[in-house]
């Protein structure tokens, strides 16, 4: 009598590996079910918890299932500090043409004659009739005097602003001519 054949049962096929940039607990169904949380990121594909994905690196965002492949460099105007999901843009009154910034204190503040809003990538002229000094955060933050005027923009210093001459008046901001017969004292 000859024995029975042996039973040849493949064996069961390998686990898949889980997607970079998400991590596979027990009983996972999908490798890219759970993402690591937006701030992180991970190359590994044999993760099973969020607390195994990396903190973004300083200078880059990282969105939700990041790998260092999509990490996203910080734009001008903004910096992004460790662990960044989106970048925070400079403070009003500073500014930045730098890219990759890890931290507020790398915004240059807003030079004179000029005004920066927030995430400003480069400094903007102030208004005619208006003066900005270091570090502005408005076009019309800082108005000449009445009785004074400014045709130019760009000026910083309130002595920069022009004393309104004769037969002209200045209410504030801008020169205004007198009307016939009439006159204004300064």
């Amino acid at each position: 009598m000859t024995p029975p054949p042996p039973s040849h049962n493949p064996p069961p096929p390998p686990p898949c590996s889980c997607a970079a940039g998400h991590y596979c607990p027990a009983g996972t169904a999908s490798p890219s079910q759970y993402p690591c949380p937006a701030g992180t990121y991970s190359d590994a594909t044999d993760i099973v918890s969020a607390a195994q994905c990396a903190q973004c690196p300083a200078r880059f965002t990282c969105a939700a299932g990041a790998t260092t492949a999509t990490l996203v460099t910080c734009p001008a105007g903004y910096y992004c500090p460790a662990g960044s999901a989106v970048a925070a843009p400079c403070a009003p009154g500073t500014w930045s043409a730098r890219t990759a910034l890890a931290a507020a204190a790398e915004c240059d503040a807003c030079t004179q004659g000029s005004y920066c809003t927030g995430g400003a990538a480069a400094p903007a002229a102030c208004a005619k009739g208006y003066y900005c000094p270091l570090g502005s955060s408005s076009a019309t933050g800082h108005a000449c005097p009445a009785g004074t005027y400014s045709a130019s923009a760009s000026i910083y210093l309130v002595g920069q602003c022009t004393t309104c001459p004769t037969g002209s008046y200045c209410p504030q901001v801008r020169l205004s001519d007198c009307h016939s017969r009439h006159f204004r004292l300064y």
